[in-house]
């Protein structure tokens, strides 16, 4: 196409904005894939944070029930000494 008005600005502005414009396009498309990229990446960070989260209450529960396994162990070895230091203080009293 010929510039029949003699200015030859009004080319190369518009040469310019299409240039501009497929620049501008092409960074919005790199700047979309990068957000597509980093929604995956925290979602999979999500995924494994719930993840770890799921063990660590598994390991939290098997030790509180491990926990109170040995409490209750705990508990009848006291009351067994209980009765053992009651038994020794009524064998002494018989003694005496």
């Amino acid at each position: 196409m010929d510039d029949k008005s003699g200015d030859k600005e009004g080319f190369t502005s518009i040469d310019d904005l299409q240039k501009r414009f497929k620049s501008l396009k092409s960074e919005n498309k790199q700047l979309m894939q990068r957000k597509a990229q980093i929604n995956l990446d925290m979602e999979a960070a999500r995924k494994e944070e719930k993840q770890k989260l799921n063990s660590l209450k598994g390991t939290l529960f098997n030790q509180e029930r491990k926990m109170a396994a040995i409490q209750s162990e705990l508990e009848e070895i006291s009351a067994l000494n209980s009765e053992l230091e009651q038994d020794f203080a009524n064998e002494i009293g018989r003694k005496n």
